[in-house]
């Protein structure tokens, strides 16, 4: 279980901080998408002069879409593995309070059957206290017969009922074997949801490099517009 936990916990943080990249590229198409709008209106203004082609602006709003959808690709991604991390985190908690209560019902049924009918003191003691007052000469009783055939059939259940102890053993034993099923299924999860969580931070590397070549390309065009500006300012 502390493997499982550990496992859960690198898991989490790859999905933070895949979350945090996607923010920052978000942010940033944002810009680059105001930039590139800005260079449209540009051209559409100083048409005629030098300034970025259409074709090439074309080209760059269509990289653009491209990452856009890719990043909401991602953040699906992201979003549908943090569900199933919330998953993983609830239900090892489970398996371990059931696996508790079995092994406490199975203790208490063989408990029972050591006493051979008799109440235990600590199954005598909450009896003792909801009881009404008799008097102090008469000493407290035992349930005998059919009072504690009637006090160990409350105890019993569905699967339990009709099992002899080498019966509840067996059924302990099917019990933990499931459980630790689970725990296989669920650390196979886990490790594929922590190769997601690489590929994501790799696809996210490239679409920042990619981000990085349109911030140098508006830049450039950027300065070509000034450049242009103050040329046909001159020629006015």
């Amino acid at each position: 279980m502390t493997n499982m936990a550990r496992q859960i916990s690198a898991s989490h943080n790859c999905t933070v901080q895949a979350k945090k990249l996607l923010v920052t590229l978000s942010t940033r198409t944002s810009n680059l998408d105001a930039a590139l709008k800005g260079l449209s209106e540009s051209s559409k203004d100083y048409e005629g002069s030098i300034m970025i082609a259409r074709g090439e602006l074309l080209r760059r709003q269509d990289l653009l879409a491209t990452l856009r959808d890719e990043k909401d690709a991602l953040l699906k991604l992201v979003n549908s593995g943090r569900q199933e991390q919330e998953l993983l985190k609830q239900t090892p908690r489970r398996s371990q309070t059931t696996r508790v209560a079995n092994e406490k019902q199975t203790e208490e049924h063989q408990q029972e059957n050591y006493n051979y009918g008799f109440l235990t003191h600590q199954q005598q003691q909450p009896m003792r206290q909801t009881a009404p007052k008799r008097s102090a000469t008469i000493g407290p009783r035992r349930a005998f017969g059919a009072a504690a055939a009637a006090q160990q059939r409350a105890k019993e259940t569905e699967v339990t009922r009709g099992l002899d102890n080498d019966g509840l053993l067996v059924y302990q034993k099917q019990v933990m074997d499931d459980q630790d099923q689970q725990v296989e299924q669920f650390s196979a999860l886990l490790a594929r949801q922590k190769q997601l969580g690489f590929a994501i931070g790799d696809e996210l590397e490239t679409q920042n490099e990619i981000l990085d070549e349109l911030d140098a390309g508006v830049d450039r065009t950027g300065l070509k517009l000034k450049f242009a500006s103050k040329k046909l300012v001159t020629i006015k």
